[in-house]
């Protein structure tokens, strides 16, 4: 009789807190830039689940360029350069860099100018005849000419240093570098024409790395969001800009499985990007979850019933006991003992136990209390295996296998 009761009294809380989520929905965001290229530390689409927010946003001021840009070469098209974007993002060698102005290459006229140079101070350098401070002054203009000759360049200005871009990890061999921190559209206005250049240990000779002239190109003027749910009709968003970015939070259904990204360039026709996404229902389970437990107890000669409260991982619904270790294949449980054979009815215990499925563990642990003060508790008596039971889980998987038939 006390059983049932209390099987009676597992089955109702289970129940009233089954449906409890444990969790609060969570917020993820993906992150692009006026390209429509994505960051590369973007959230995964793939597991969300229904009721997060999901946060998507357009900065034109940073650029995620693709990882397979050559080396020497910026991370945007010299035609159409984001005018948004702060800093120069360029492929560049592993080394101390500084983007300057101008281009590295010489032209036909420079470089017969610099041979012709070199050859003159050669000439001065082998007349007997010179004296010791044109002797100095030719050897100076000599290694300069010639450093010119084997691709260096002297430094300009405006020079900036070139730092490691964390938004760009190219696959080149090199690493992505972001070139100070004006806008584009300012450092186009200042000169077209920029070079990538190695720093040696003499700050004033300079490596060329590569170079380019560039061309402004139009702002983002317009971004808009289409969120595709079932077979309905996409909803439209359409973002406004806030201090040079465009965002907008959705509540994902679940339902939800395509986003496309539109973005518009004064003047040009709209980009869009497709991110197809996977919305899983939200599981309505309570992570704590009460079963209805019988122990084998007192070295294994006695059945006593109990209620065991064991917490578990979300992922635990929804990949089972194989989804992770701790939370899912194993749990530990808090138990309340509720008959037995000895005058000690309740007692309270602590297991560890092996999920096997979602329903049904098997678990071990001790038991503790006494019938009264002048009992000993005994290890060898307290100790107990068991099987727990959870009712709610099971009549759902009773329930979902009624459906397939």
């Amino acid at each position: 009789m006390k059983i049932a009761i209390a099987m009676g009294v597992v089955v109702m809380v289970s129940a009233g807190v089954a449906r409890a989520d444990g969790d609060a929905p969570a917020t993820h965001e993906l992150v692009f830039d006026g390209n429509g290229n994505p960051h590369p530390e973007n959230a995964q689409v793939d597991r969300l689940v229904e009721g997060d927010s999901l946060i998507i946003t357009v900065d034109p001021t940073r650029l995620f360029p693709d990882r397979t840009t050559p080396t020497g070469k910026p991370g945007f098209a010299v035609g159409g350069a984001p005018p948004e974007v702060l800093g120069f993002y360029v492929a560049g060698p592993m080394g101390r860099l500084a983007l300057q102005k101008g281009t590295c290459e010489l032209t036909e006229e420079a470089t017969e100018l610099a041979t012709k140079t070199r050859d003159a101070a050669r000439k001065t350098l082998a007349d007997p005849k010179a004296s010791e401070a044109d002797k100095n002054g030719a050897q100076v203009t000599l290694d300069h000419m010639q450093a010119t000759l084997d691709g260096f360049v002297a430094p300009t200005t405006p020079s900036y240093p070139c730092v490691p871009s964390d938004d760009w990890k190219p696959v080149t061999g090199g690493r992505g570098y972001r070139c100070g921190a004006e806008p584009l559209t300012t450092m186009i206005d200042t000169s077209p024409a920029w070079s990538l250049v190695v720093i040696g240990d003499d700050k004033t000779k300079v490596a060329c790395a590569g170079d380019a002239t560039l061309v402004k190109g139009p702002p983002v003027s317009a971004v808009a969001v289409q969120v595709v749910n079932g077979t309905g009709e996409p909803e439209q968003i359409d973002l406004a800009p806030q201090d040079g970015r465009w965002s907008t939070t959705y509540t994902l259904k679940a339902s939800t499985r395509i986003v496309r990204l539109g973005i518009t360039r004064l003047g040009e026709p709209a980009s869009t990007r497709t991110i197809p996404i996977k919305v899983t229902p939200r599981d309505e389970h309570s992570r704590l979850r009460i079963q209805a437990e019988l122990l084998a107890t007192n070295r294994l000669r006695a059945i006593s019933f109990a209620v065991a409260l064991t917490p578990v991982s979300r992922k635990f619904f929804t990949d089972g006991p194989a989804g992770c270790v701790l939370g899912c294949r194993f749990t530990m449980s808090a138990l309340l003992r509720l008959s037995g054979d000895d005058k000690t009815v309740v007692q309270l215990g602590g297991a560890l136990g092996v999920n096997l499925v979602r329903a049904f563990q098997v678990n071990a642990g001790l038991l503790v209390g006494t019938a009264d003060t002048n009992t000993a508790w005994r290890i060898e008596r307290s100790w107990f295996v068991g099987i727990a039971i959870d009712p709610v889980i099971l009549a759902d998987a009773l329930a979902a296998g009624s459906k397939r038939n």
